[in-house]
C-alpha cells in the first residue's frame, strides 16, 4: 500500500523574487493540483505544525507512492527537516 515513514518535503516558493524559484514552485503547484484531481480515496497524515504554524502532511492513494514521494522524485521538492 504505502510507506508511513515517507519523508516530508519543502517545494519551492510560488511567491519568490527569484525567476528560477518561482517557476519551479509553480510547476511543484500544478503538479499537485493534478495529483489531486485523479480520483479515488486519498488519506492524509498529519503530524505537527512547523515553525510558522502551516500543518505539516503527507497525503497518500492506495497502491500509489506518497505525494512527497512522487515530488521528490521529479526534482519538485527537497525533503522538509523539522
Amino acid at each position: 500500500m504505502h510507506n508511513m515513514h515517507d519523508p516530508l518535503t519543502r517545494a519551492p516558493e510560488v511567491r519568490s523574487k527569484d525567476p528560477a524559484e518561482k517557476a519551479k514552485g509553480l510547476e511543484s503547484q500544478a503538479f499537485v493540483a493534478q495529483w489531486f484531481e485523479q480520483p479515488g480515496p486519498v488519506l492524509v497524515r498529519t503530524s505537527k505544525e512547523e515553525k510558522y504554524g502551516r500543518m505539516l502532511a503527507d497525503c497518500y492513494r492506495e497502491r500509489a507512492p506518497s505525494l512527497c514521494t512522487e515530488l521528490l522524485e521529479r526534482g519538485l521538492a527537497v525533503p522538509y527537516l523539522p
